[in-house]
């Protein structure tokens, strides 16, 4: 199936899902933006399936599903933003939040050559979601956290790894059995306290989900359901 849609203004960035196209749209209007997804069918008007007031600055999909990071400025400038991340499924158009998280004046940086630090950015896939959130510190400095979750419950993430070098997730799934999480990173070893060699290492890092559900006969005893295990990284791994 083919679709074709004339180009508007405002549209900079497009994509696919199934046989339909999608725009990304902005109508800038400091210190607020207004952003829109647009869709075209094979008849090829351009409809809006989502629209909020700030500029995406991720946008990742899997087969129907977008995962977007919402940047929003802040009134007094100078840089600070409030960033939002969310998973849209781009069918039903339900909504999932997150995270959030603030960073102030101090940690921006004009002009380039400035060192490498982390970004935020966010992925999707297979009913589990990887993000980095941006952590400020003493000075300005800003620390990336590697953080994976399940759509149903994003709040009971699990950290996989820091660093204030670079820490980003690449992709992100749930393996048939169902026993794992799986999520490939680009990450230096040395957020994972492994050295720190000339370039960022790509991992894949398996580890179990929490235990849910009635406790077993056997199990009566234990406090709490168990929490998911430590990521344990083969020593292999880089």
């Amino acid at each position: 199936m083919t679709a074709s849609a004339p180009i508007e203004g405002g549209m900079w960035a497009f994509a696919s899902q199934g046989g339909s196209l999608l725009a990304l749209w902005t109508a800038e209007a400091t210190p607020i933006h207004l952003s829109r997804i647009r869709r075209a069918d094979a008849n090829g008007a351009w409809t809006t399936i989502f629209e909020d007031d700030a500029a995406f600055a991720t946008f990742r999909q899997d087969l129907r599903r977008a995962a977007i990071l919402e940047i929003r400025e802040k009134p007094q400038g100078g840089g600070a933003y409030d960033a939002t991340a969310i998973v849209l499924d781009l069918t039903t158009r339900a909504l999932v939040k997150v995270d959030s998280y603030s960073l102030s004046s101090a940690t921006f940086r004009g002009g380039g050559g400035a060192p490498r630090r982390p970004i935020g950015d966010i992925i999707v896939g297979g009913g589990m979601v990887a993000w980095t959130h941006l952590n400020e510190l003493a000075a300005g400095q800003i620390e990336g956290e590697l953080r994976v979750a399940s759509l149903g419950d994003p709040t009971a993430f699990t950290v996989v790894g820091r660093s204030r070098e670079w820490i980003t997730p690449i992709s992100v799934d749930e393996n048939i059995s169902g026993e794992y999480w799986k999520i490939q990173s680009l990450v230096r070893p040395s957020a994972l306290g492994k050295g720190d060699p000339a370039e960022p290492t790509l991992t894949k890092i398996l580890y179990k989900k929490a235990v849910r559900g009635p406790k077993k006969a056997e199990d009566a005893g234990d406090d709490e359901d168990q929490a998911p295990e430590t990521p344990k990284i083969p020593e292999n791994a880089f």
